[in-house]
């Protein structure tokens, strides 16, 4: 890739970034408003304004990372190049996560978050079988316990749960 393009796409990512960042902003107000809650009930503004502040903070951390010239390398910006089996990858990610939601409500909520993680596990290249069940397995029991126990949230119970 020419030193032209790579500028132009330097700049193409700070346009995107910043979009970002000014996104996160906008919704940072409107978290506030509704309120963060207390420590013995959340309230319907803390989660809007922890997005906000993640992606306003890792979009900060890519514009600096641009404009100090840490971006990527020849070799990784040909690792990243999309081409079929990439738009696959991506359409099986989203497909999955479409149905989650709908898995959730006729089964609960266990056992289609292992199979949806396992998928997206495997999907992304993640070899073997046991490390993406574990995986799978903690992420599935993980977050059912961080809501259904911690936060109190009532989630789709389903066959075993």
């Amino acid at each position: 890739m020419g030193n032209g393009m790579r500028k132009e796409r330097n700049k193409a990512e700070l346009l995107f970034y910043s979009i970002c960042c000014a996104f996160a902003i906008a919704f940072i107000r409107p978290s506030l408003k509704m309120g963060l809650g207390t420590a013995q009930e959340l309230g319907p503004g803390l989660v809007p304004l922890l997005s906000a502040l993640v992606i306003l903070g890792t979009g900060i951390v890519l514009i600096v990372r641009i404009l100090l010239g840490k971006g990527r390398t020849l070799q990784d910006e040909a690792v990243e190049d999309l081409h079929q089996k990439g738009w696959i990858r991506v359409l099986i990610i989203l497909g999955g996560l479409a149905i989650w939601p709908l898995l959730s409500s006729a089964v609960g909520y266990v056992i289609p978050t292992f199979l949806v993680s396992f998928c997206i596990a495997k999907v992304t290249g993640y070899s073997g079988w046991r490390g993406p069940v574990l995986l799978s397995i903690g992420v599935a029991l993980g977050i059912w316990v961080l809501f259904s126990r911690v936060f109190s949230t009532d989630l789709p119970a389903g066959f075993f749960f």
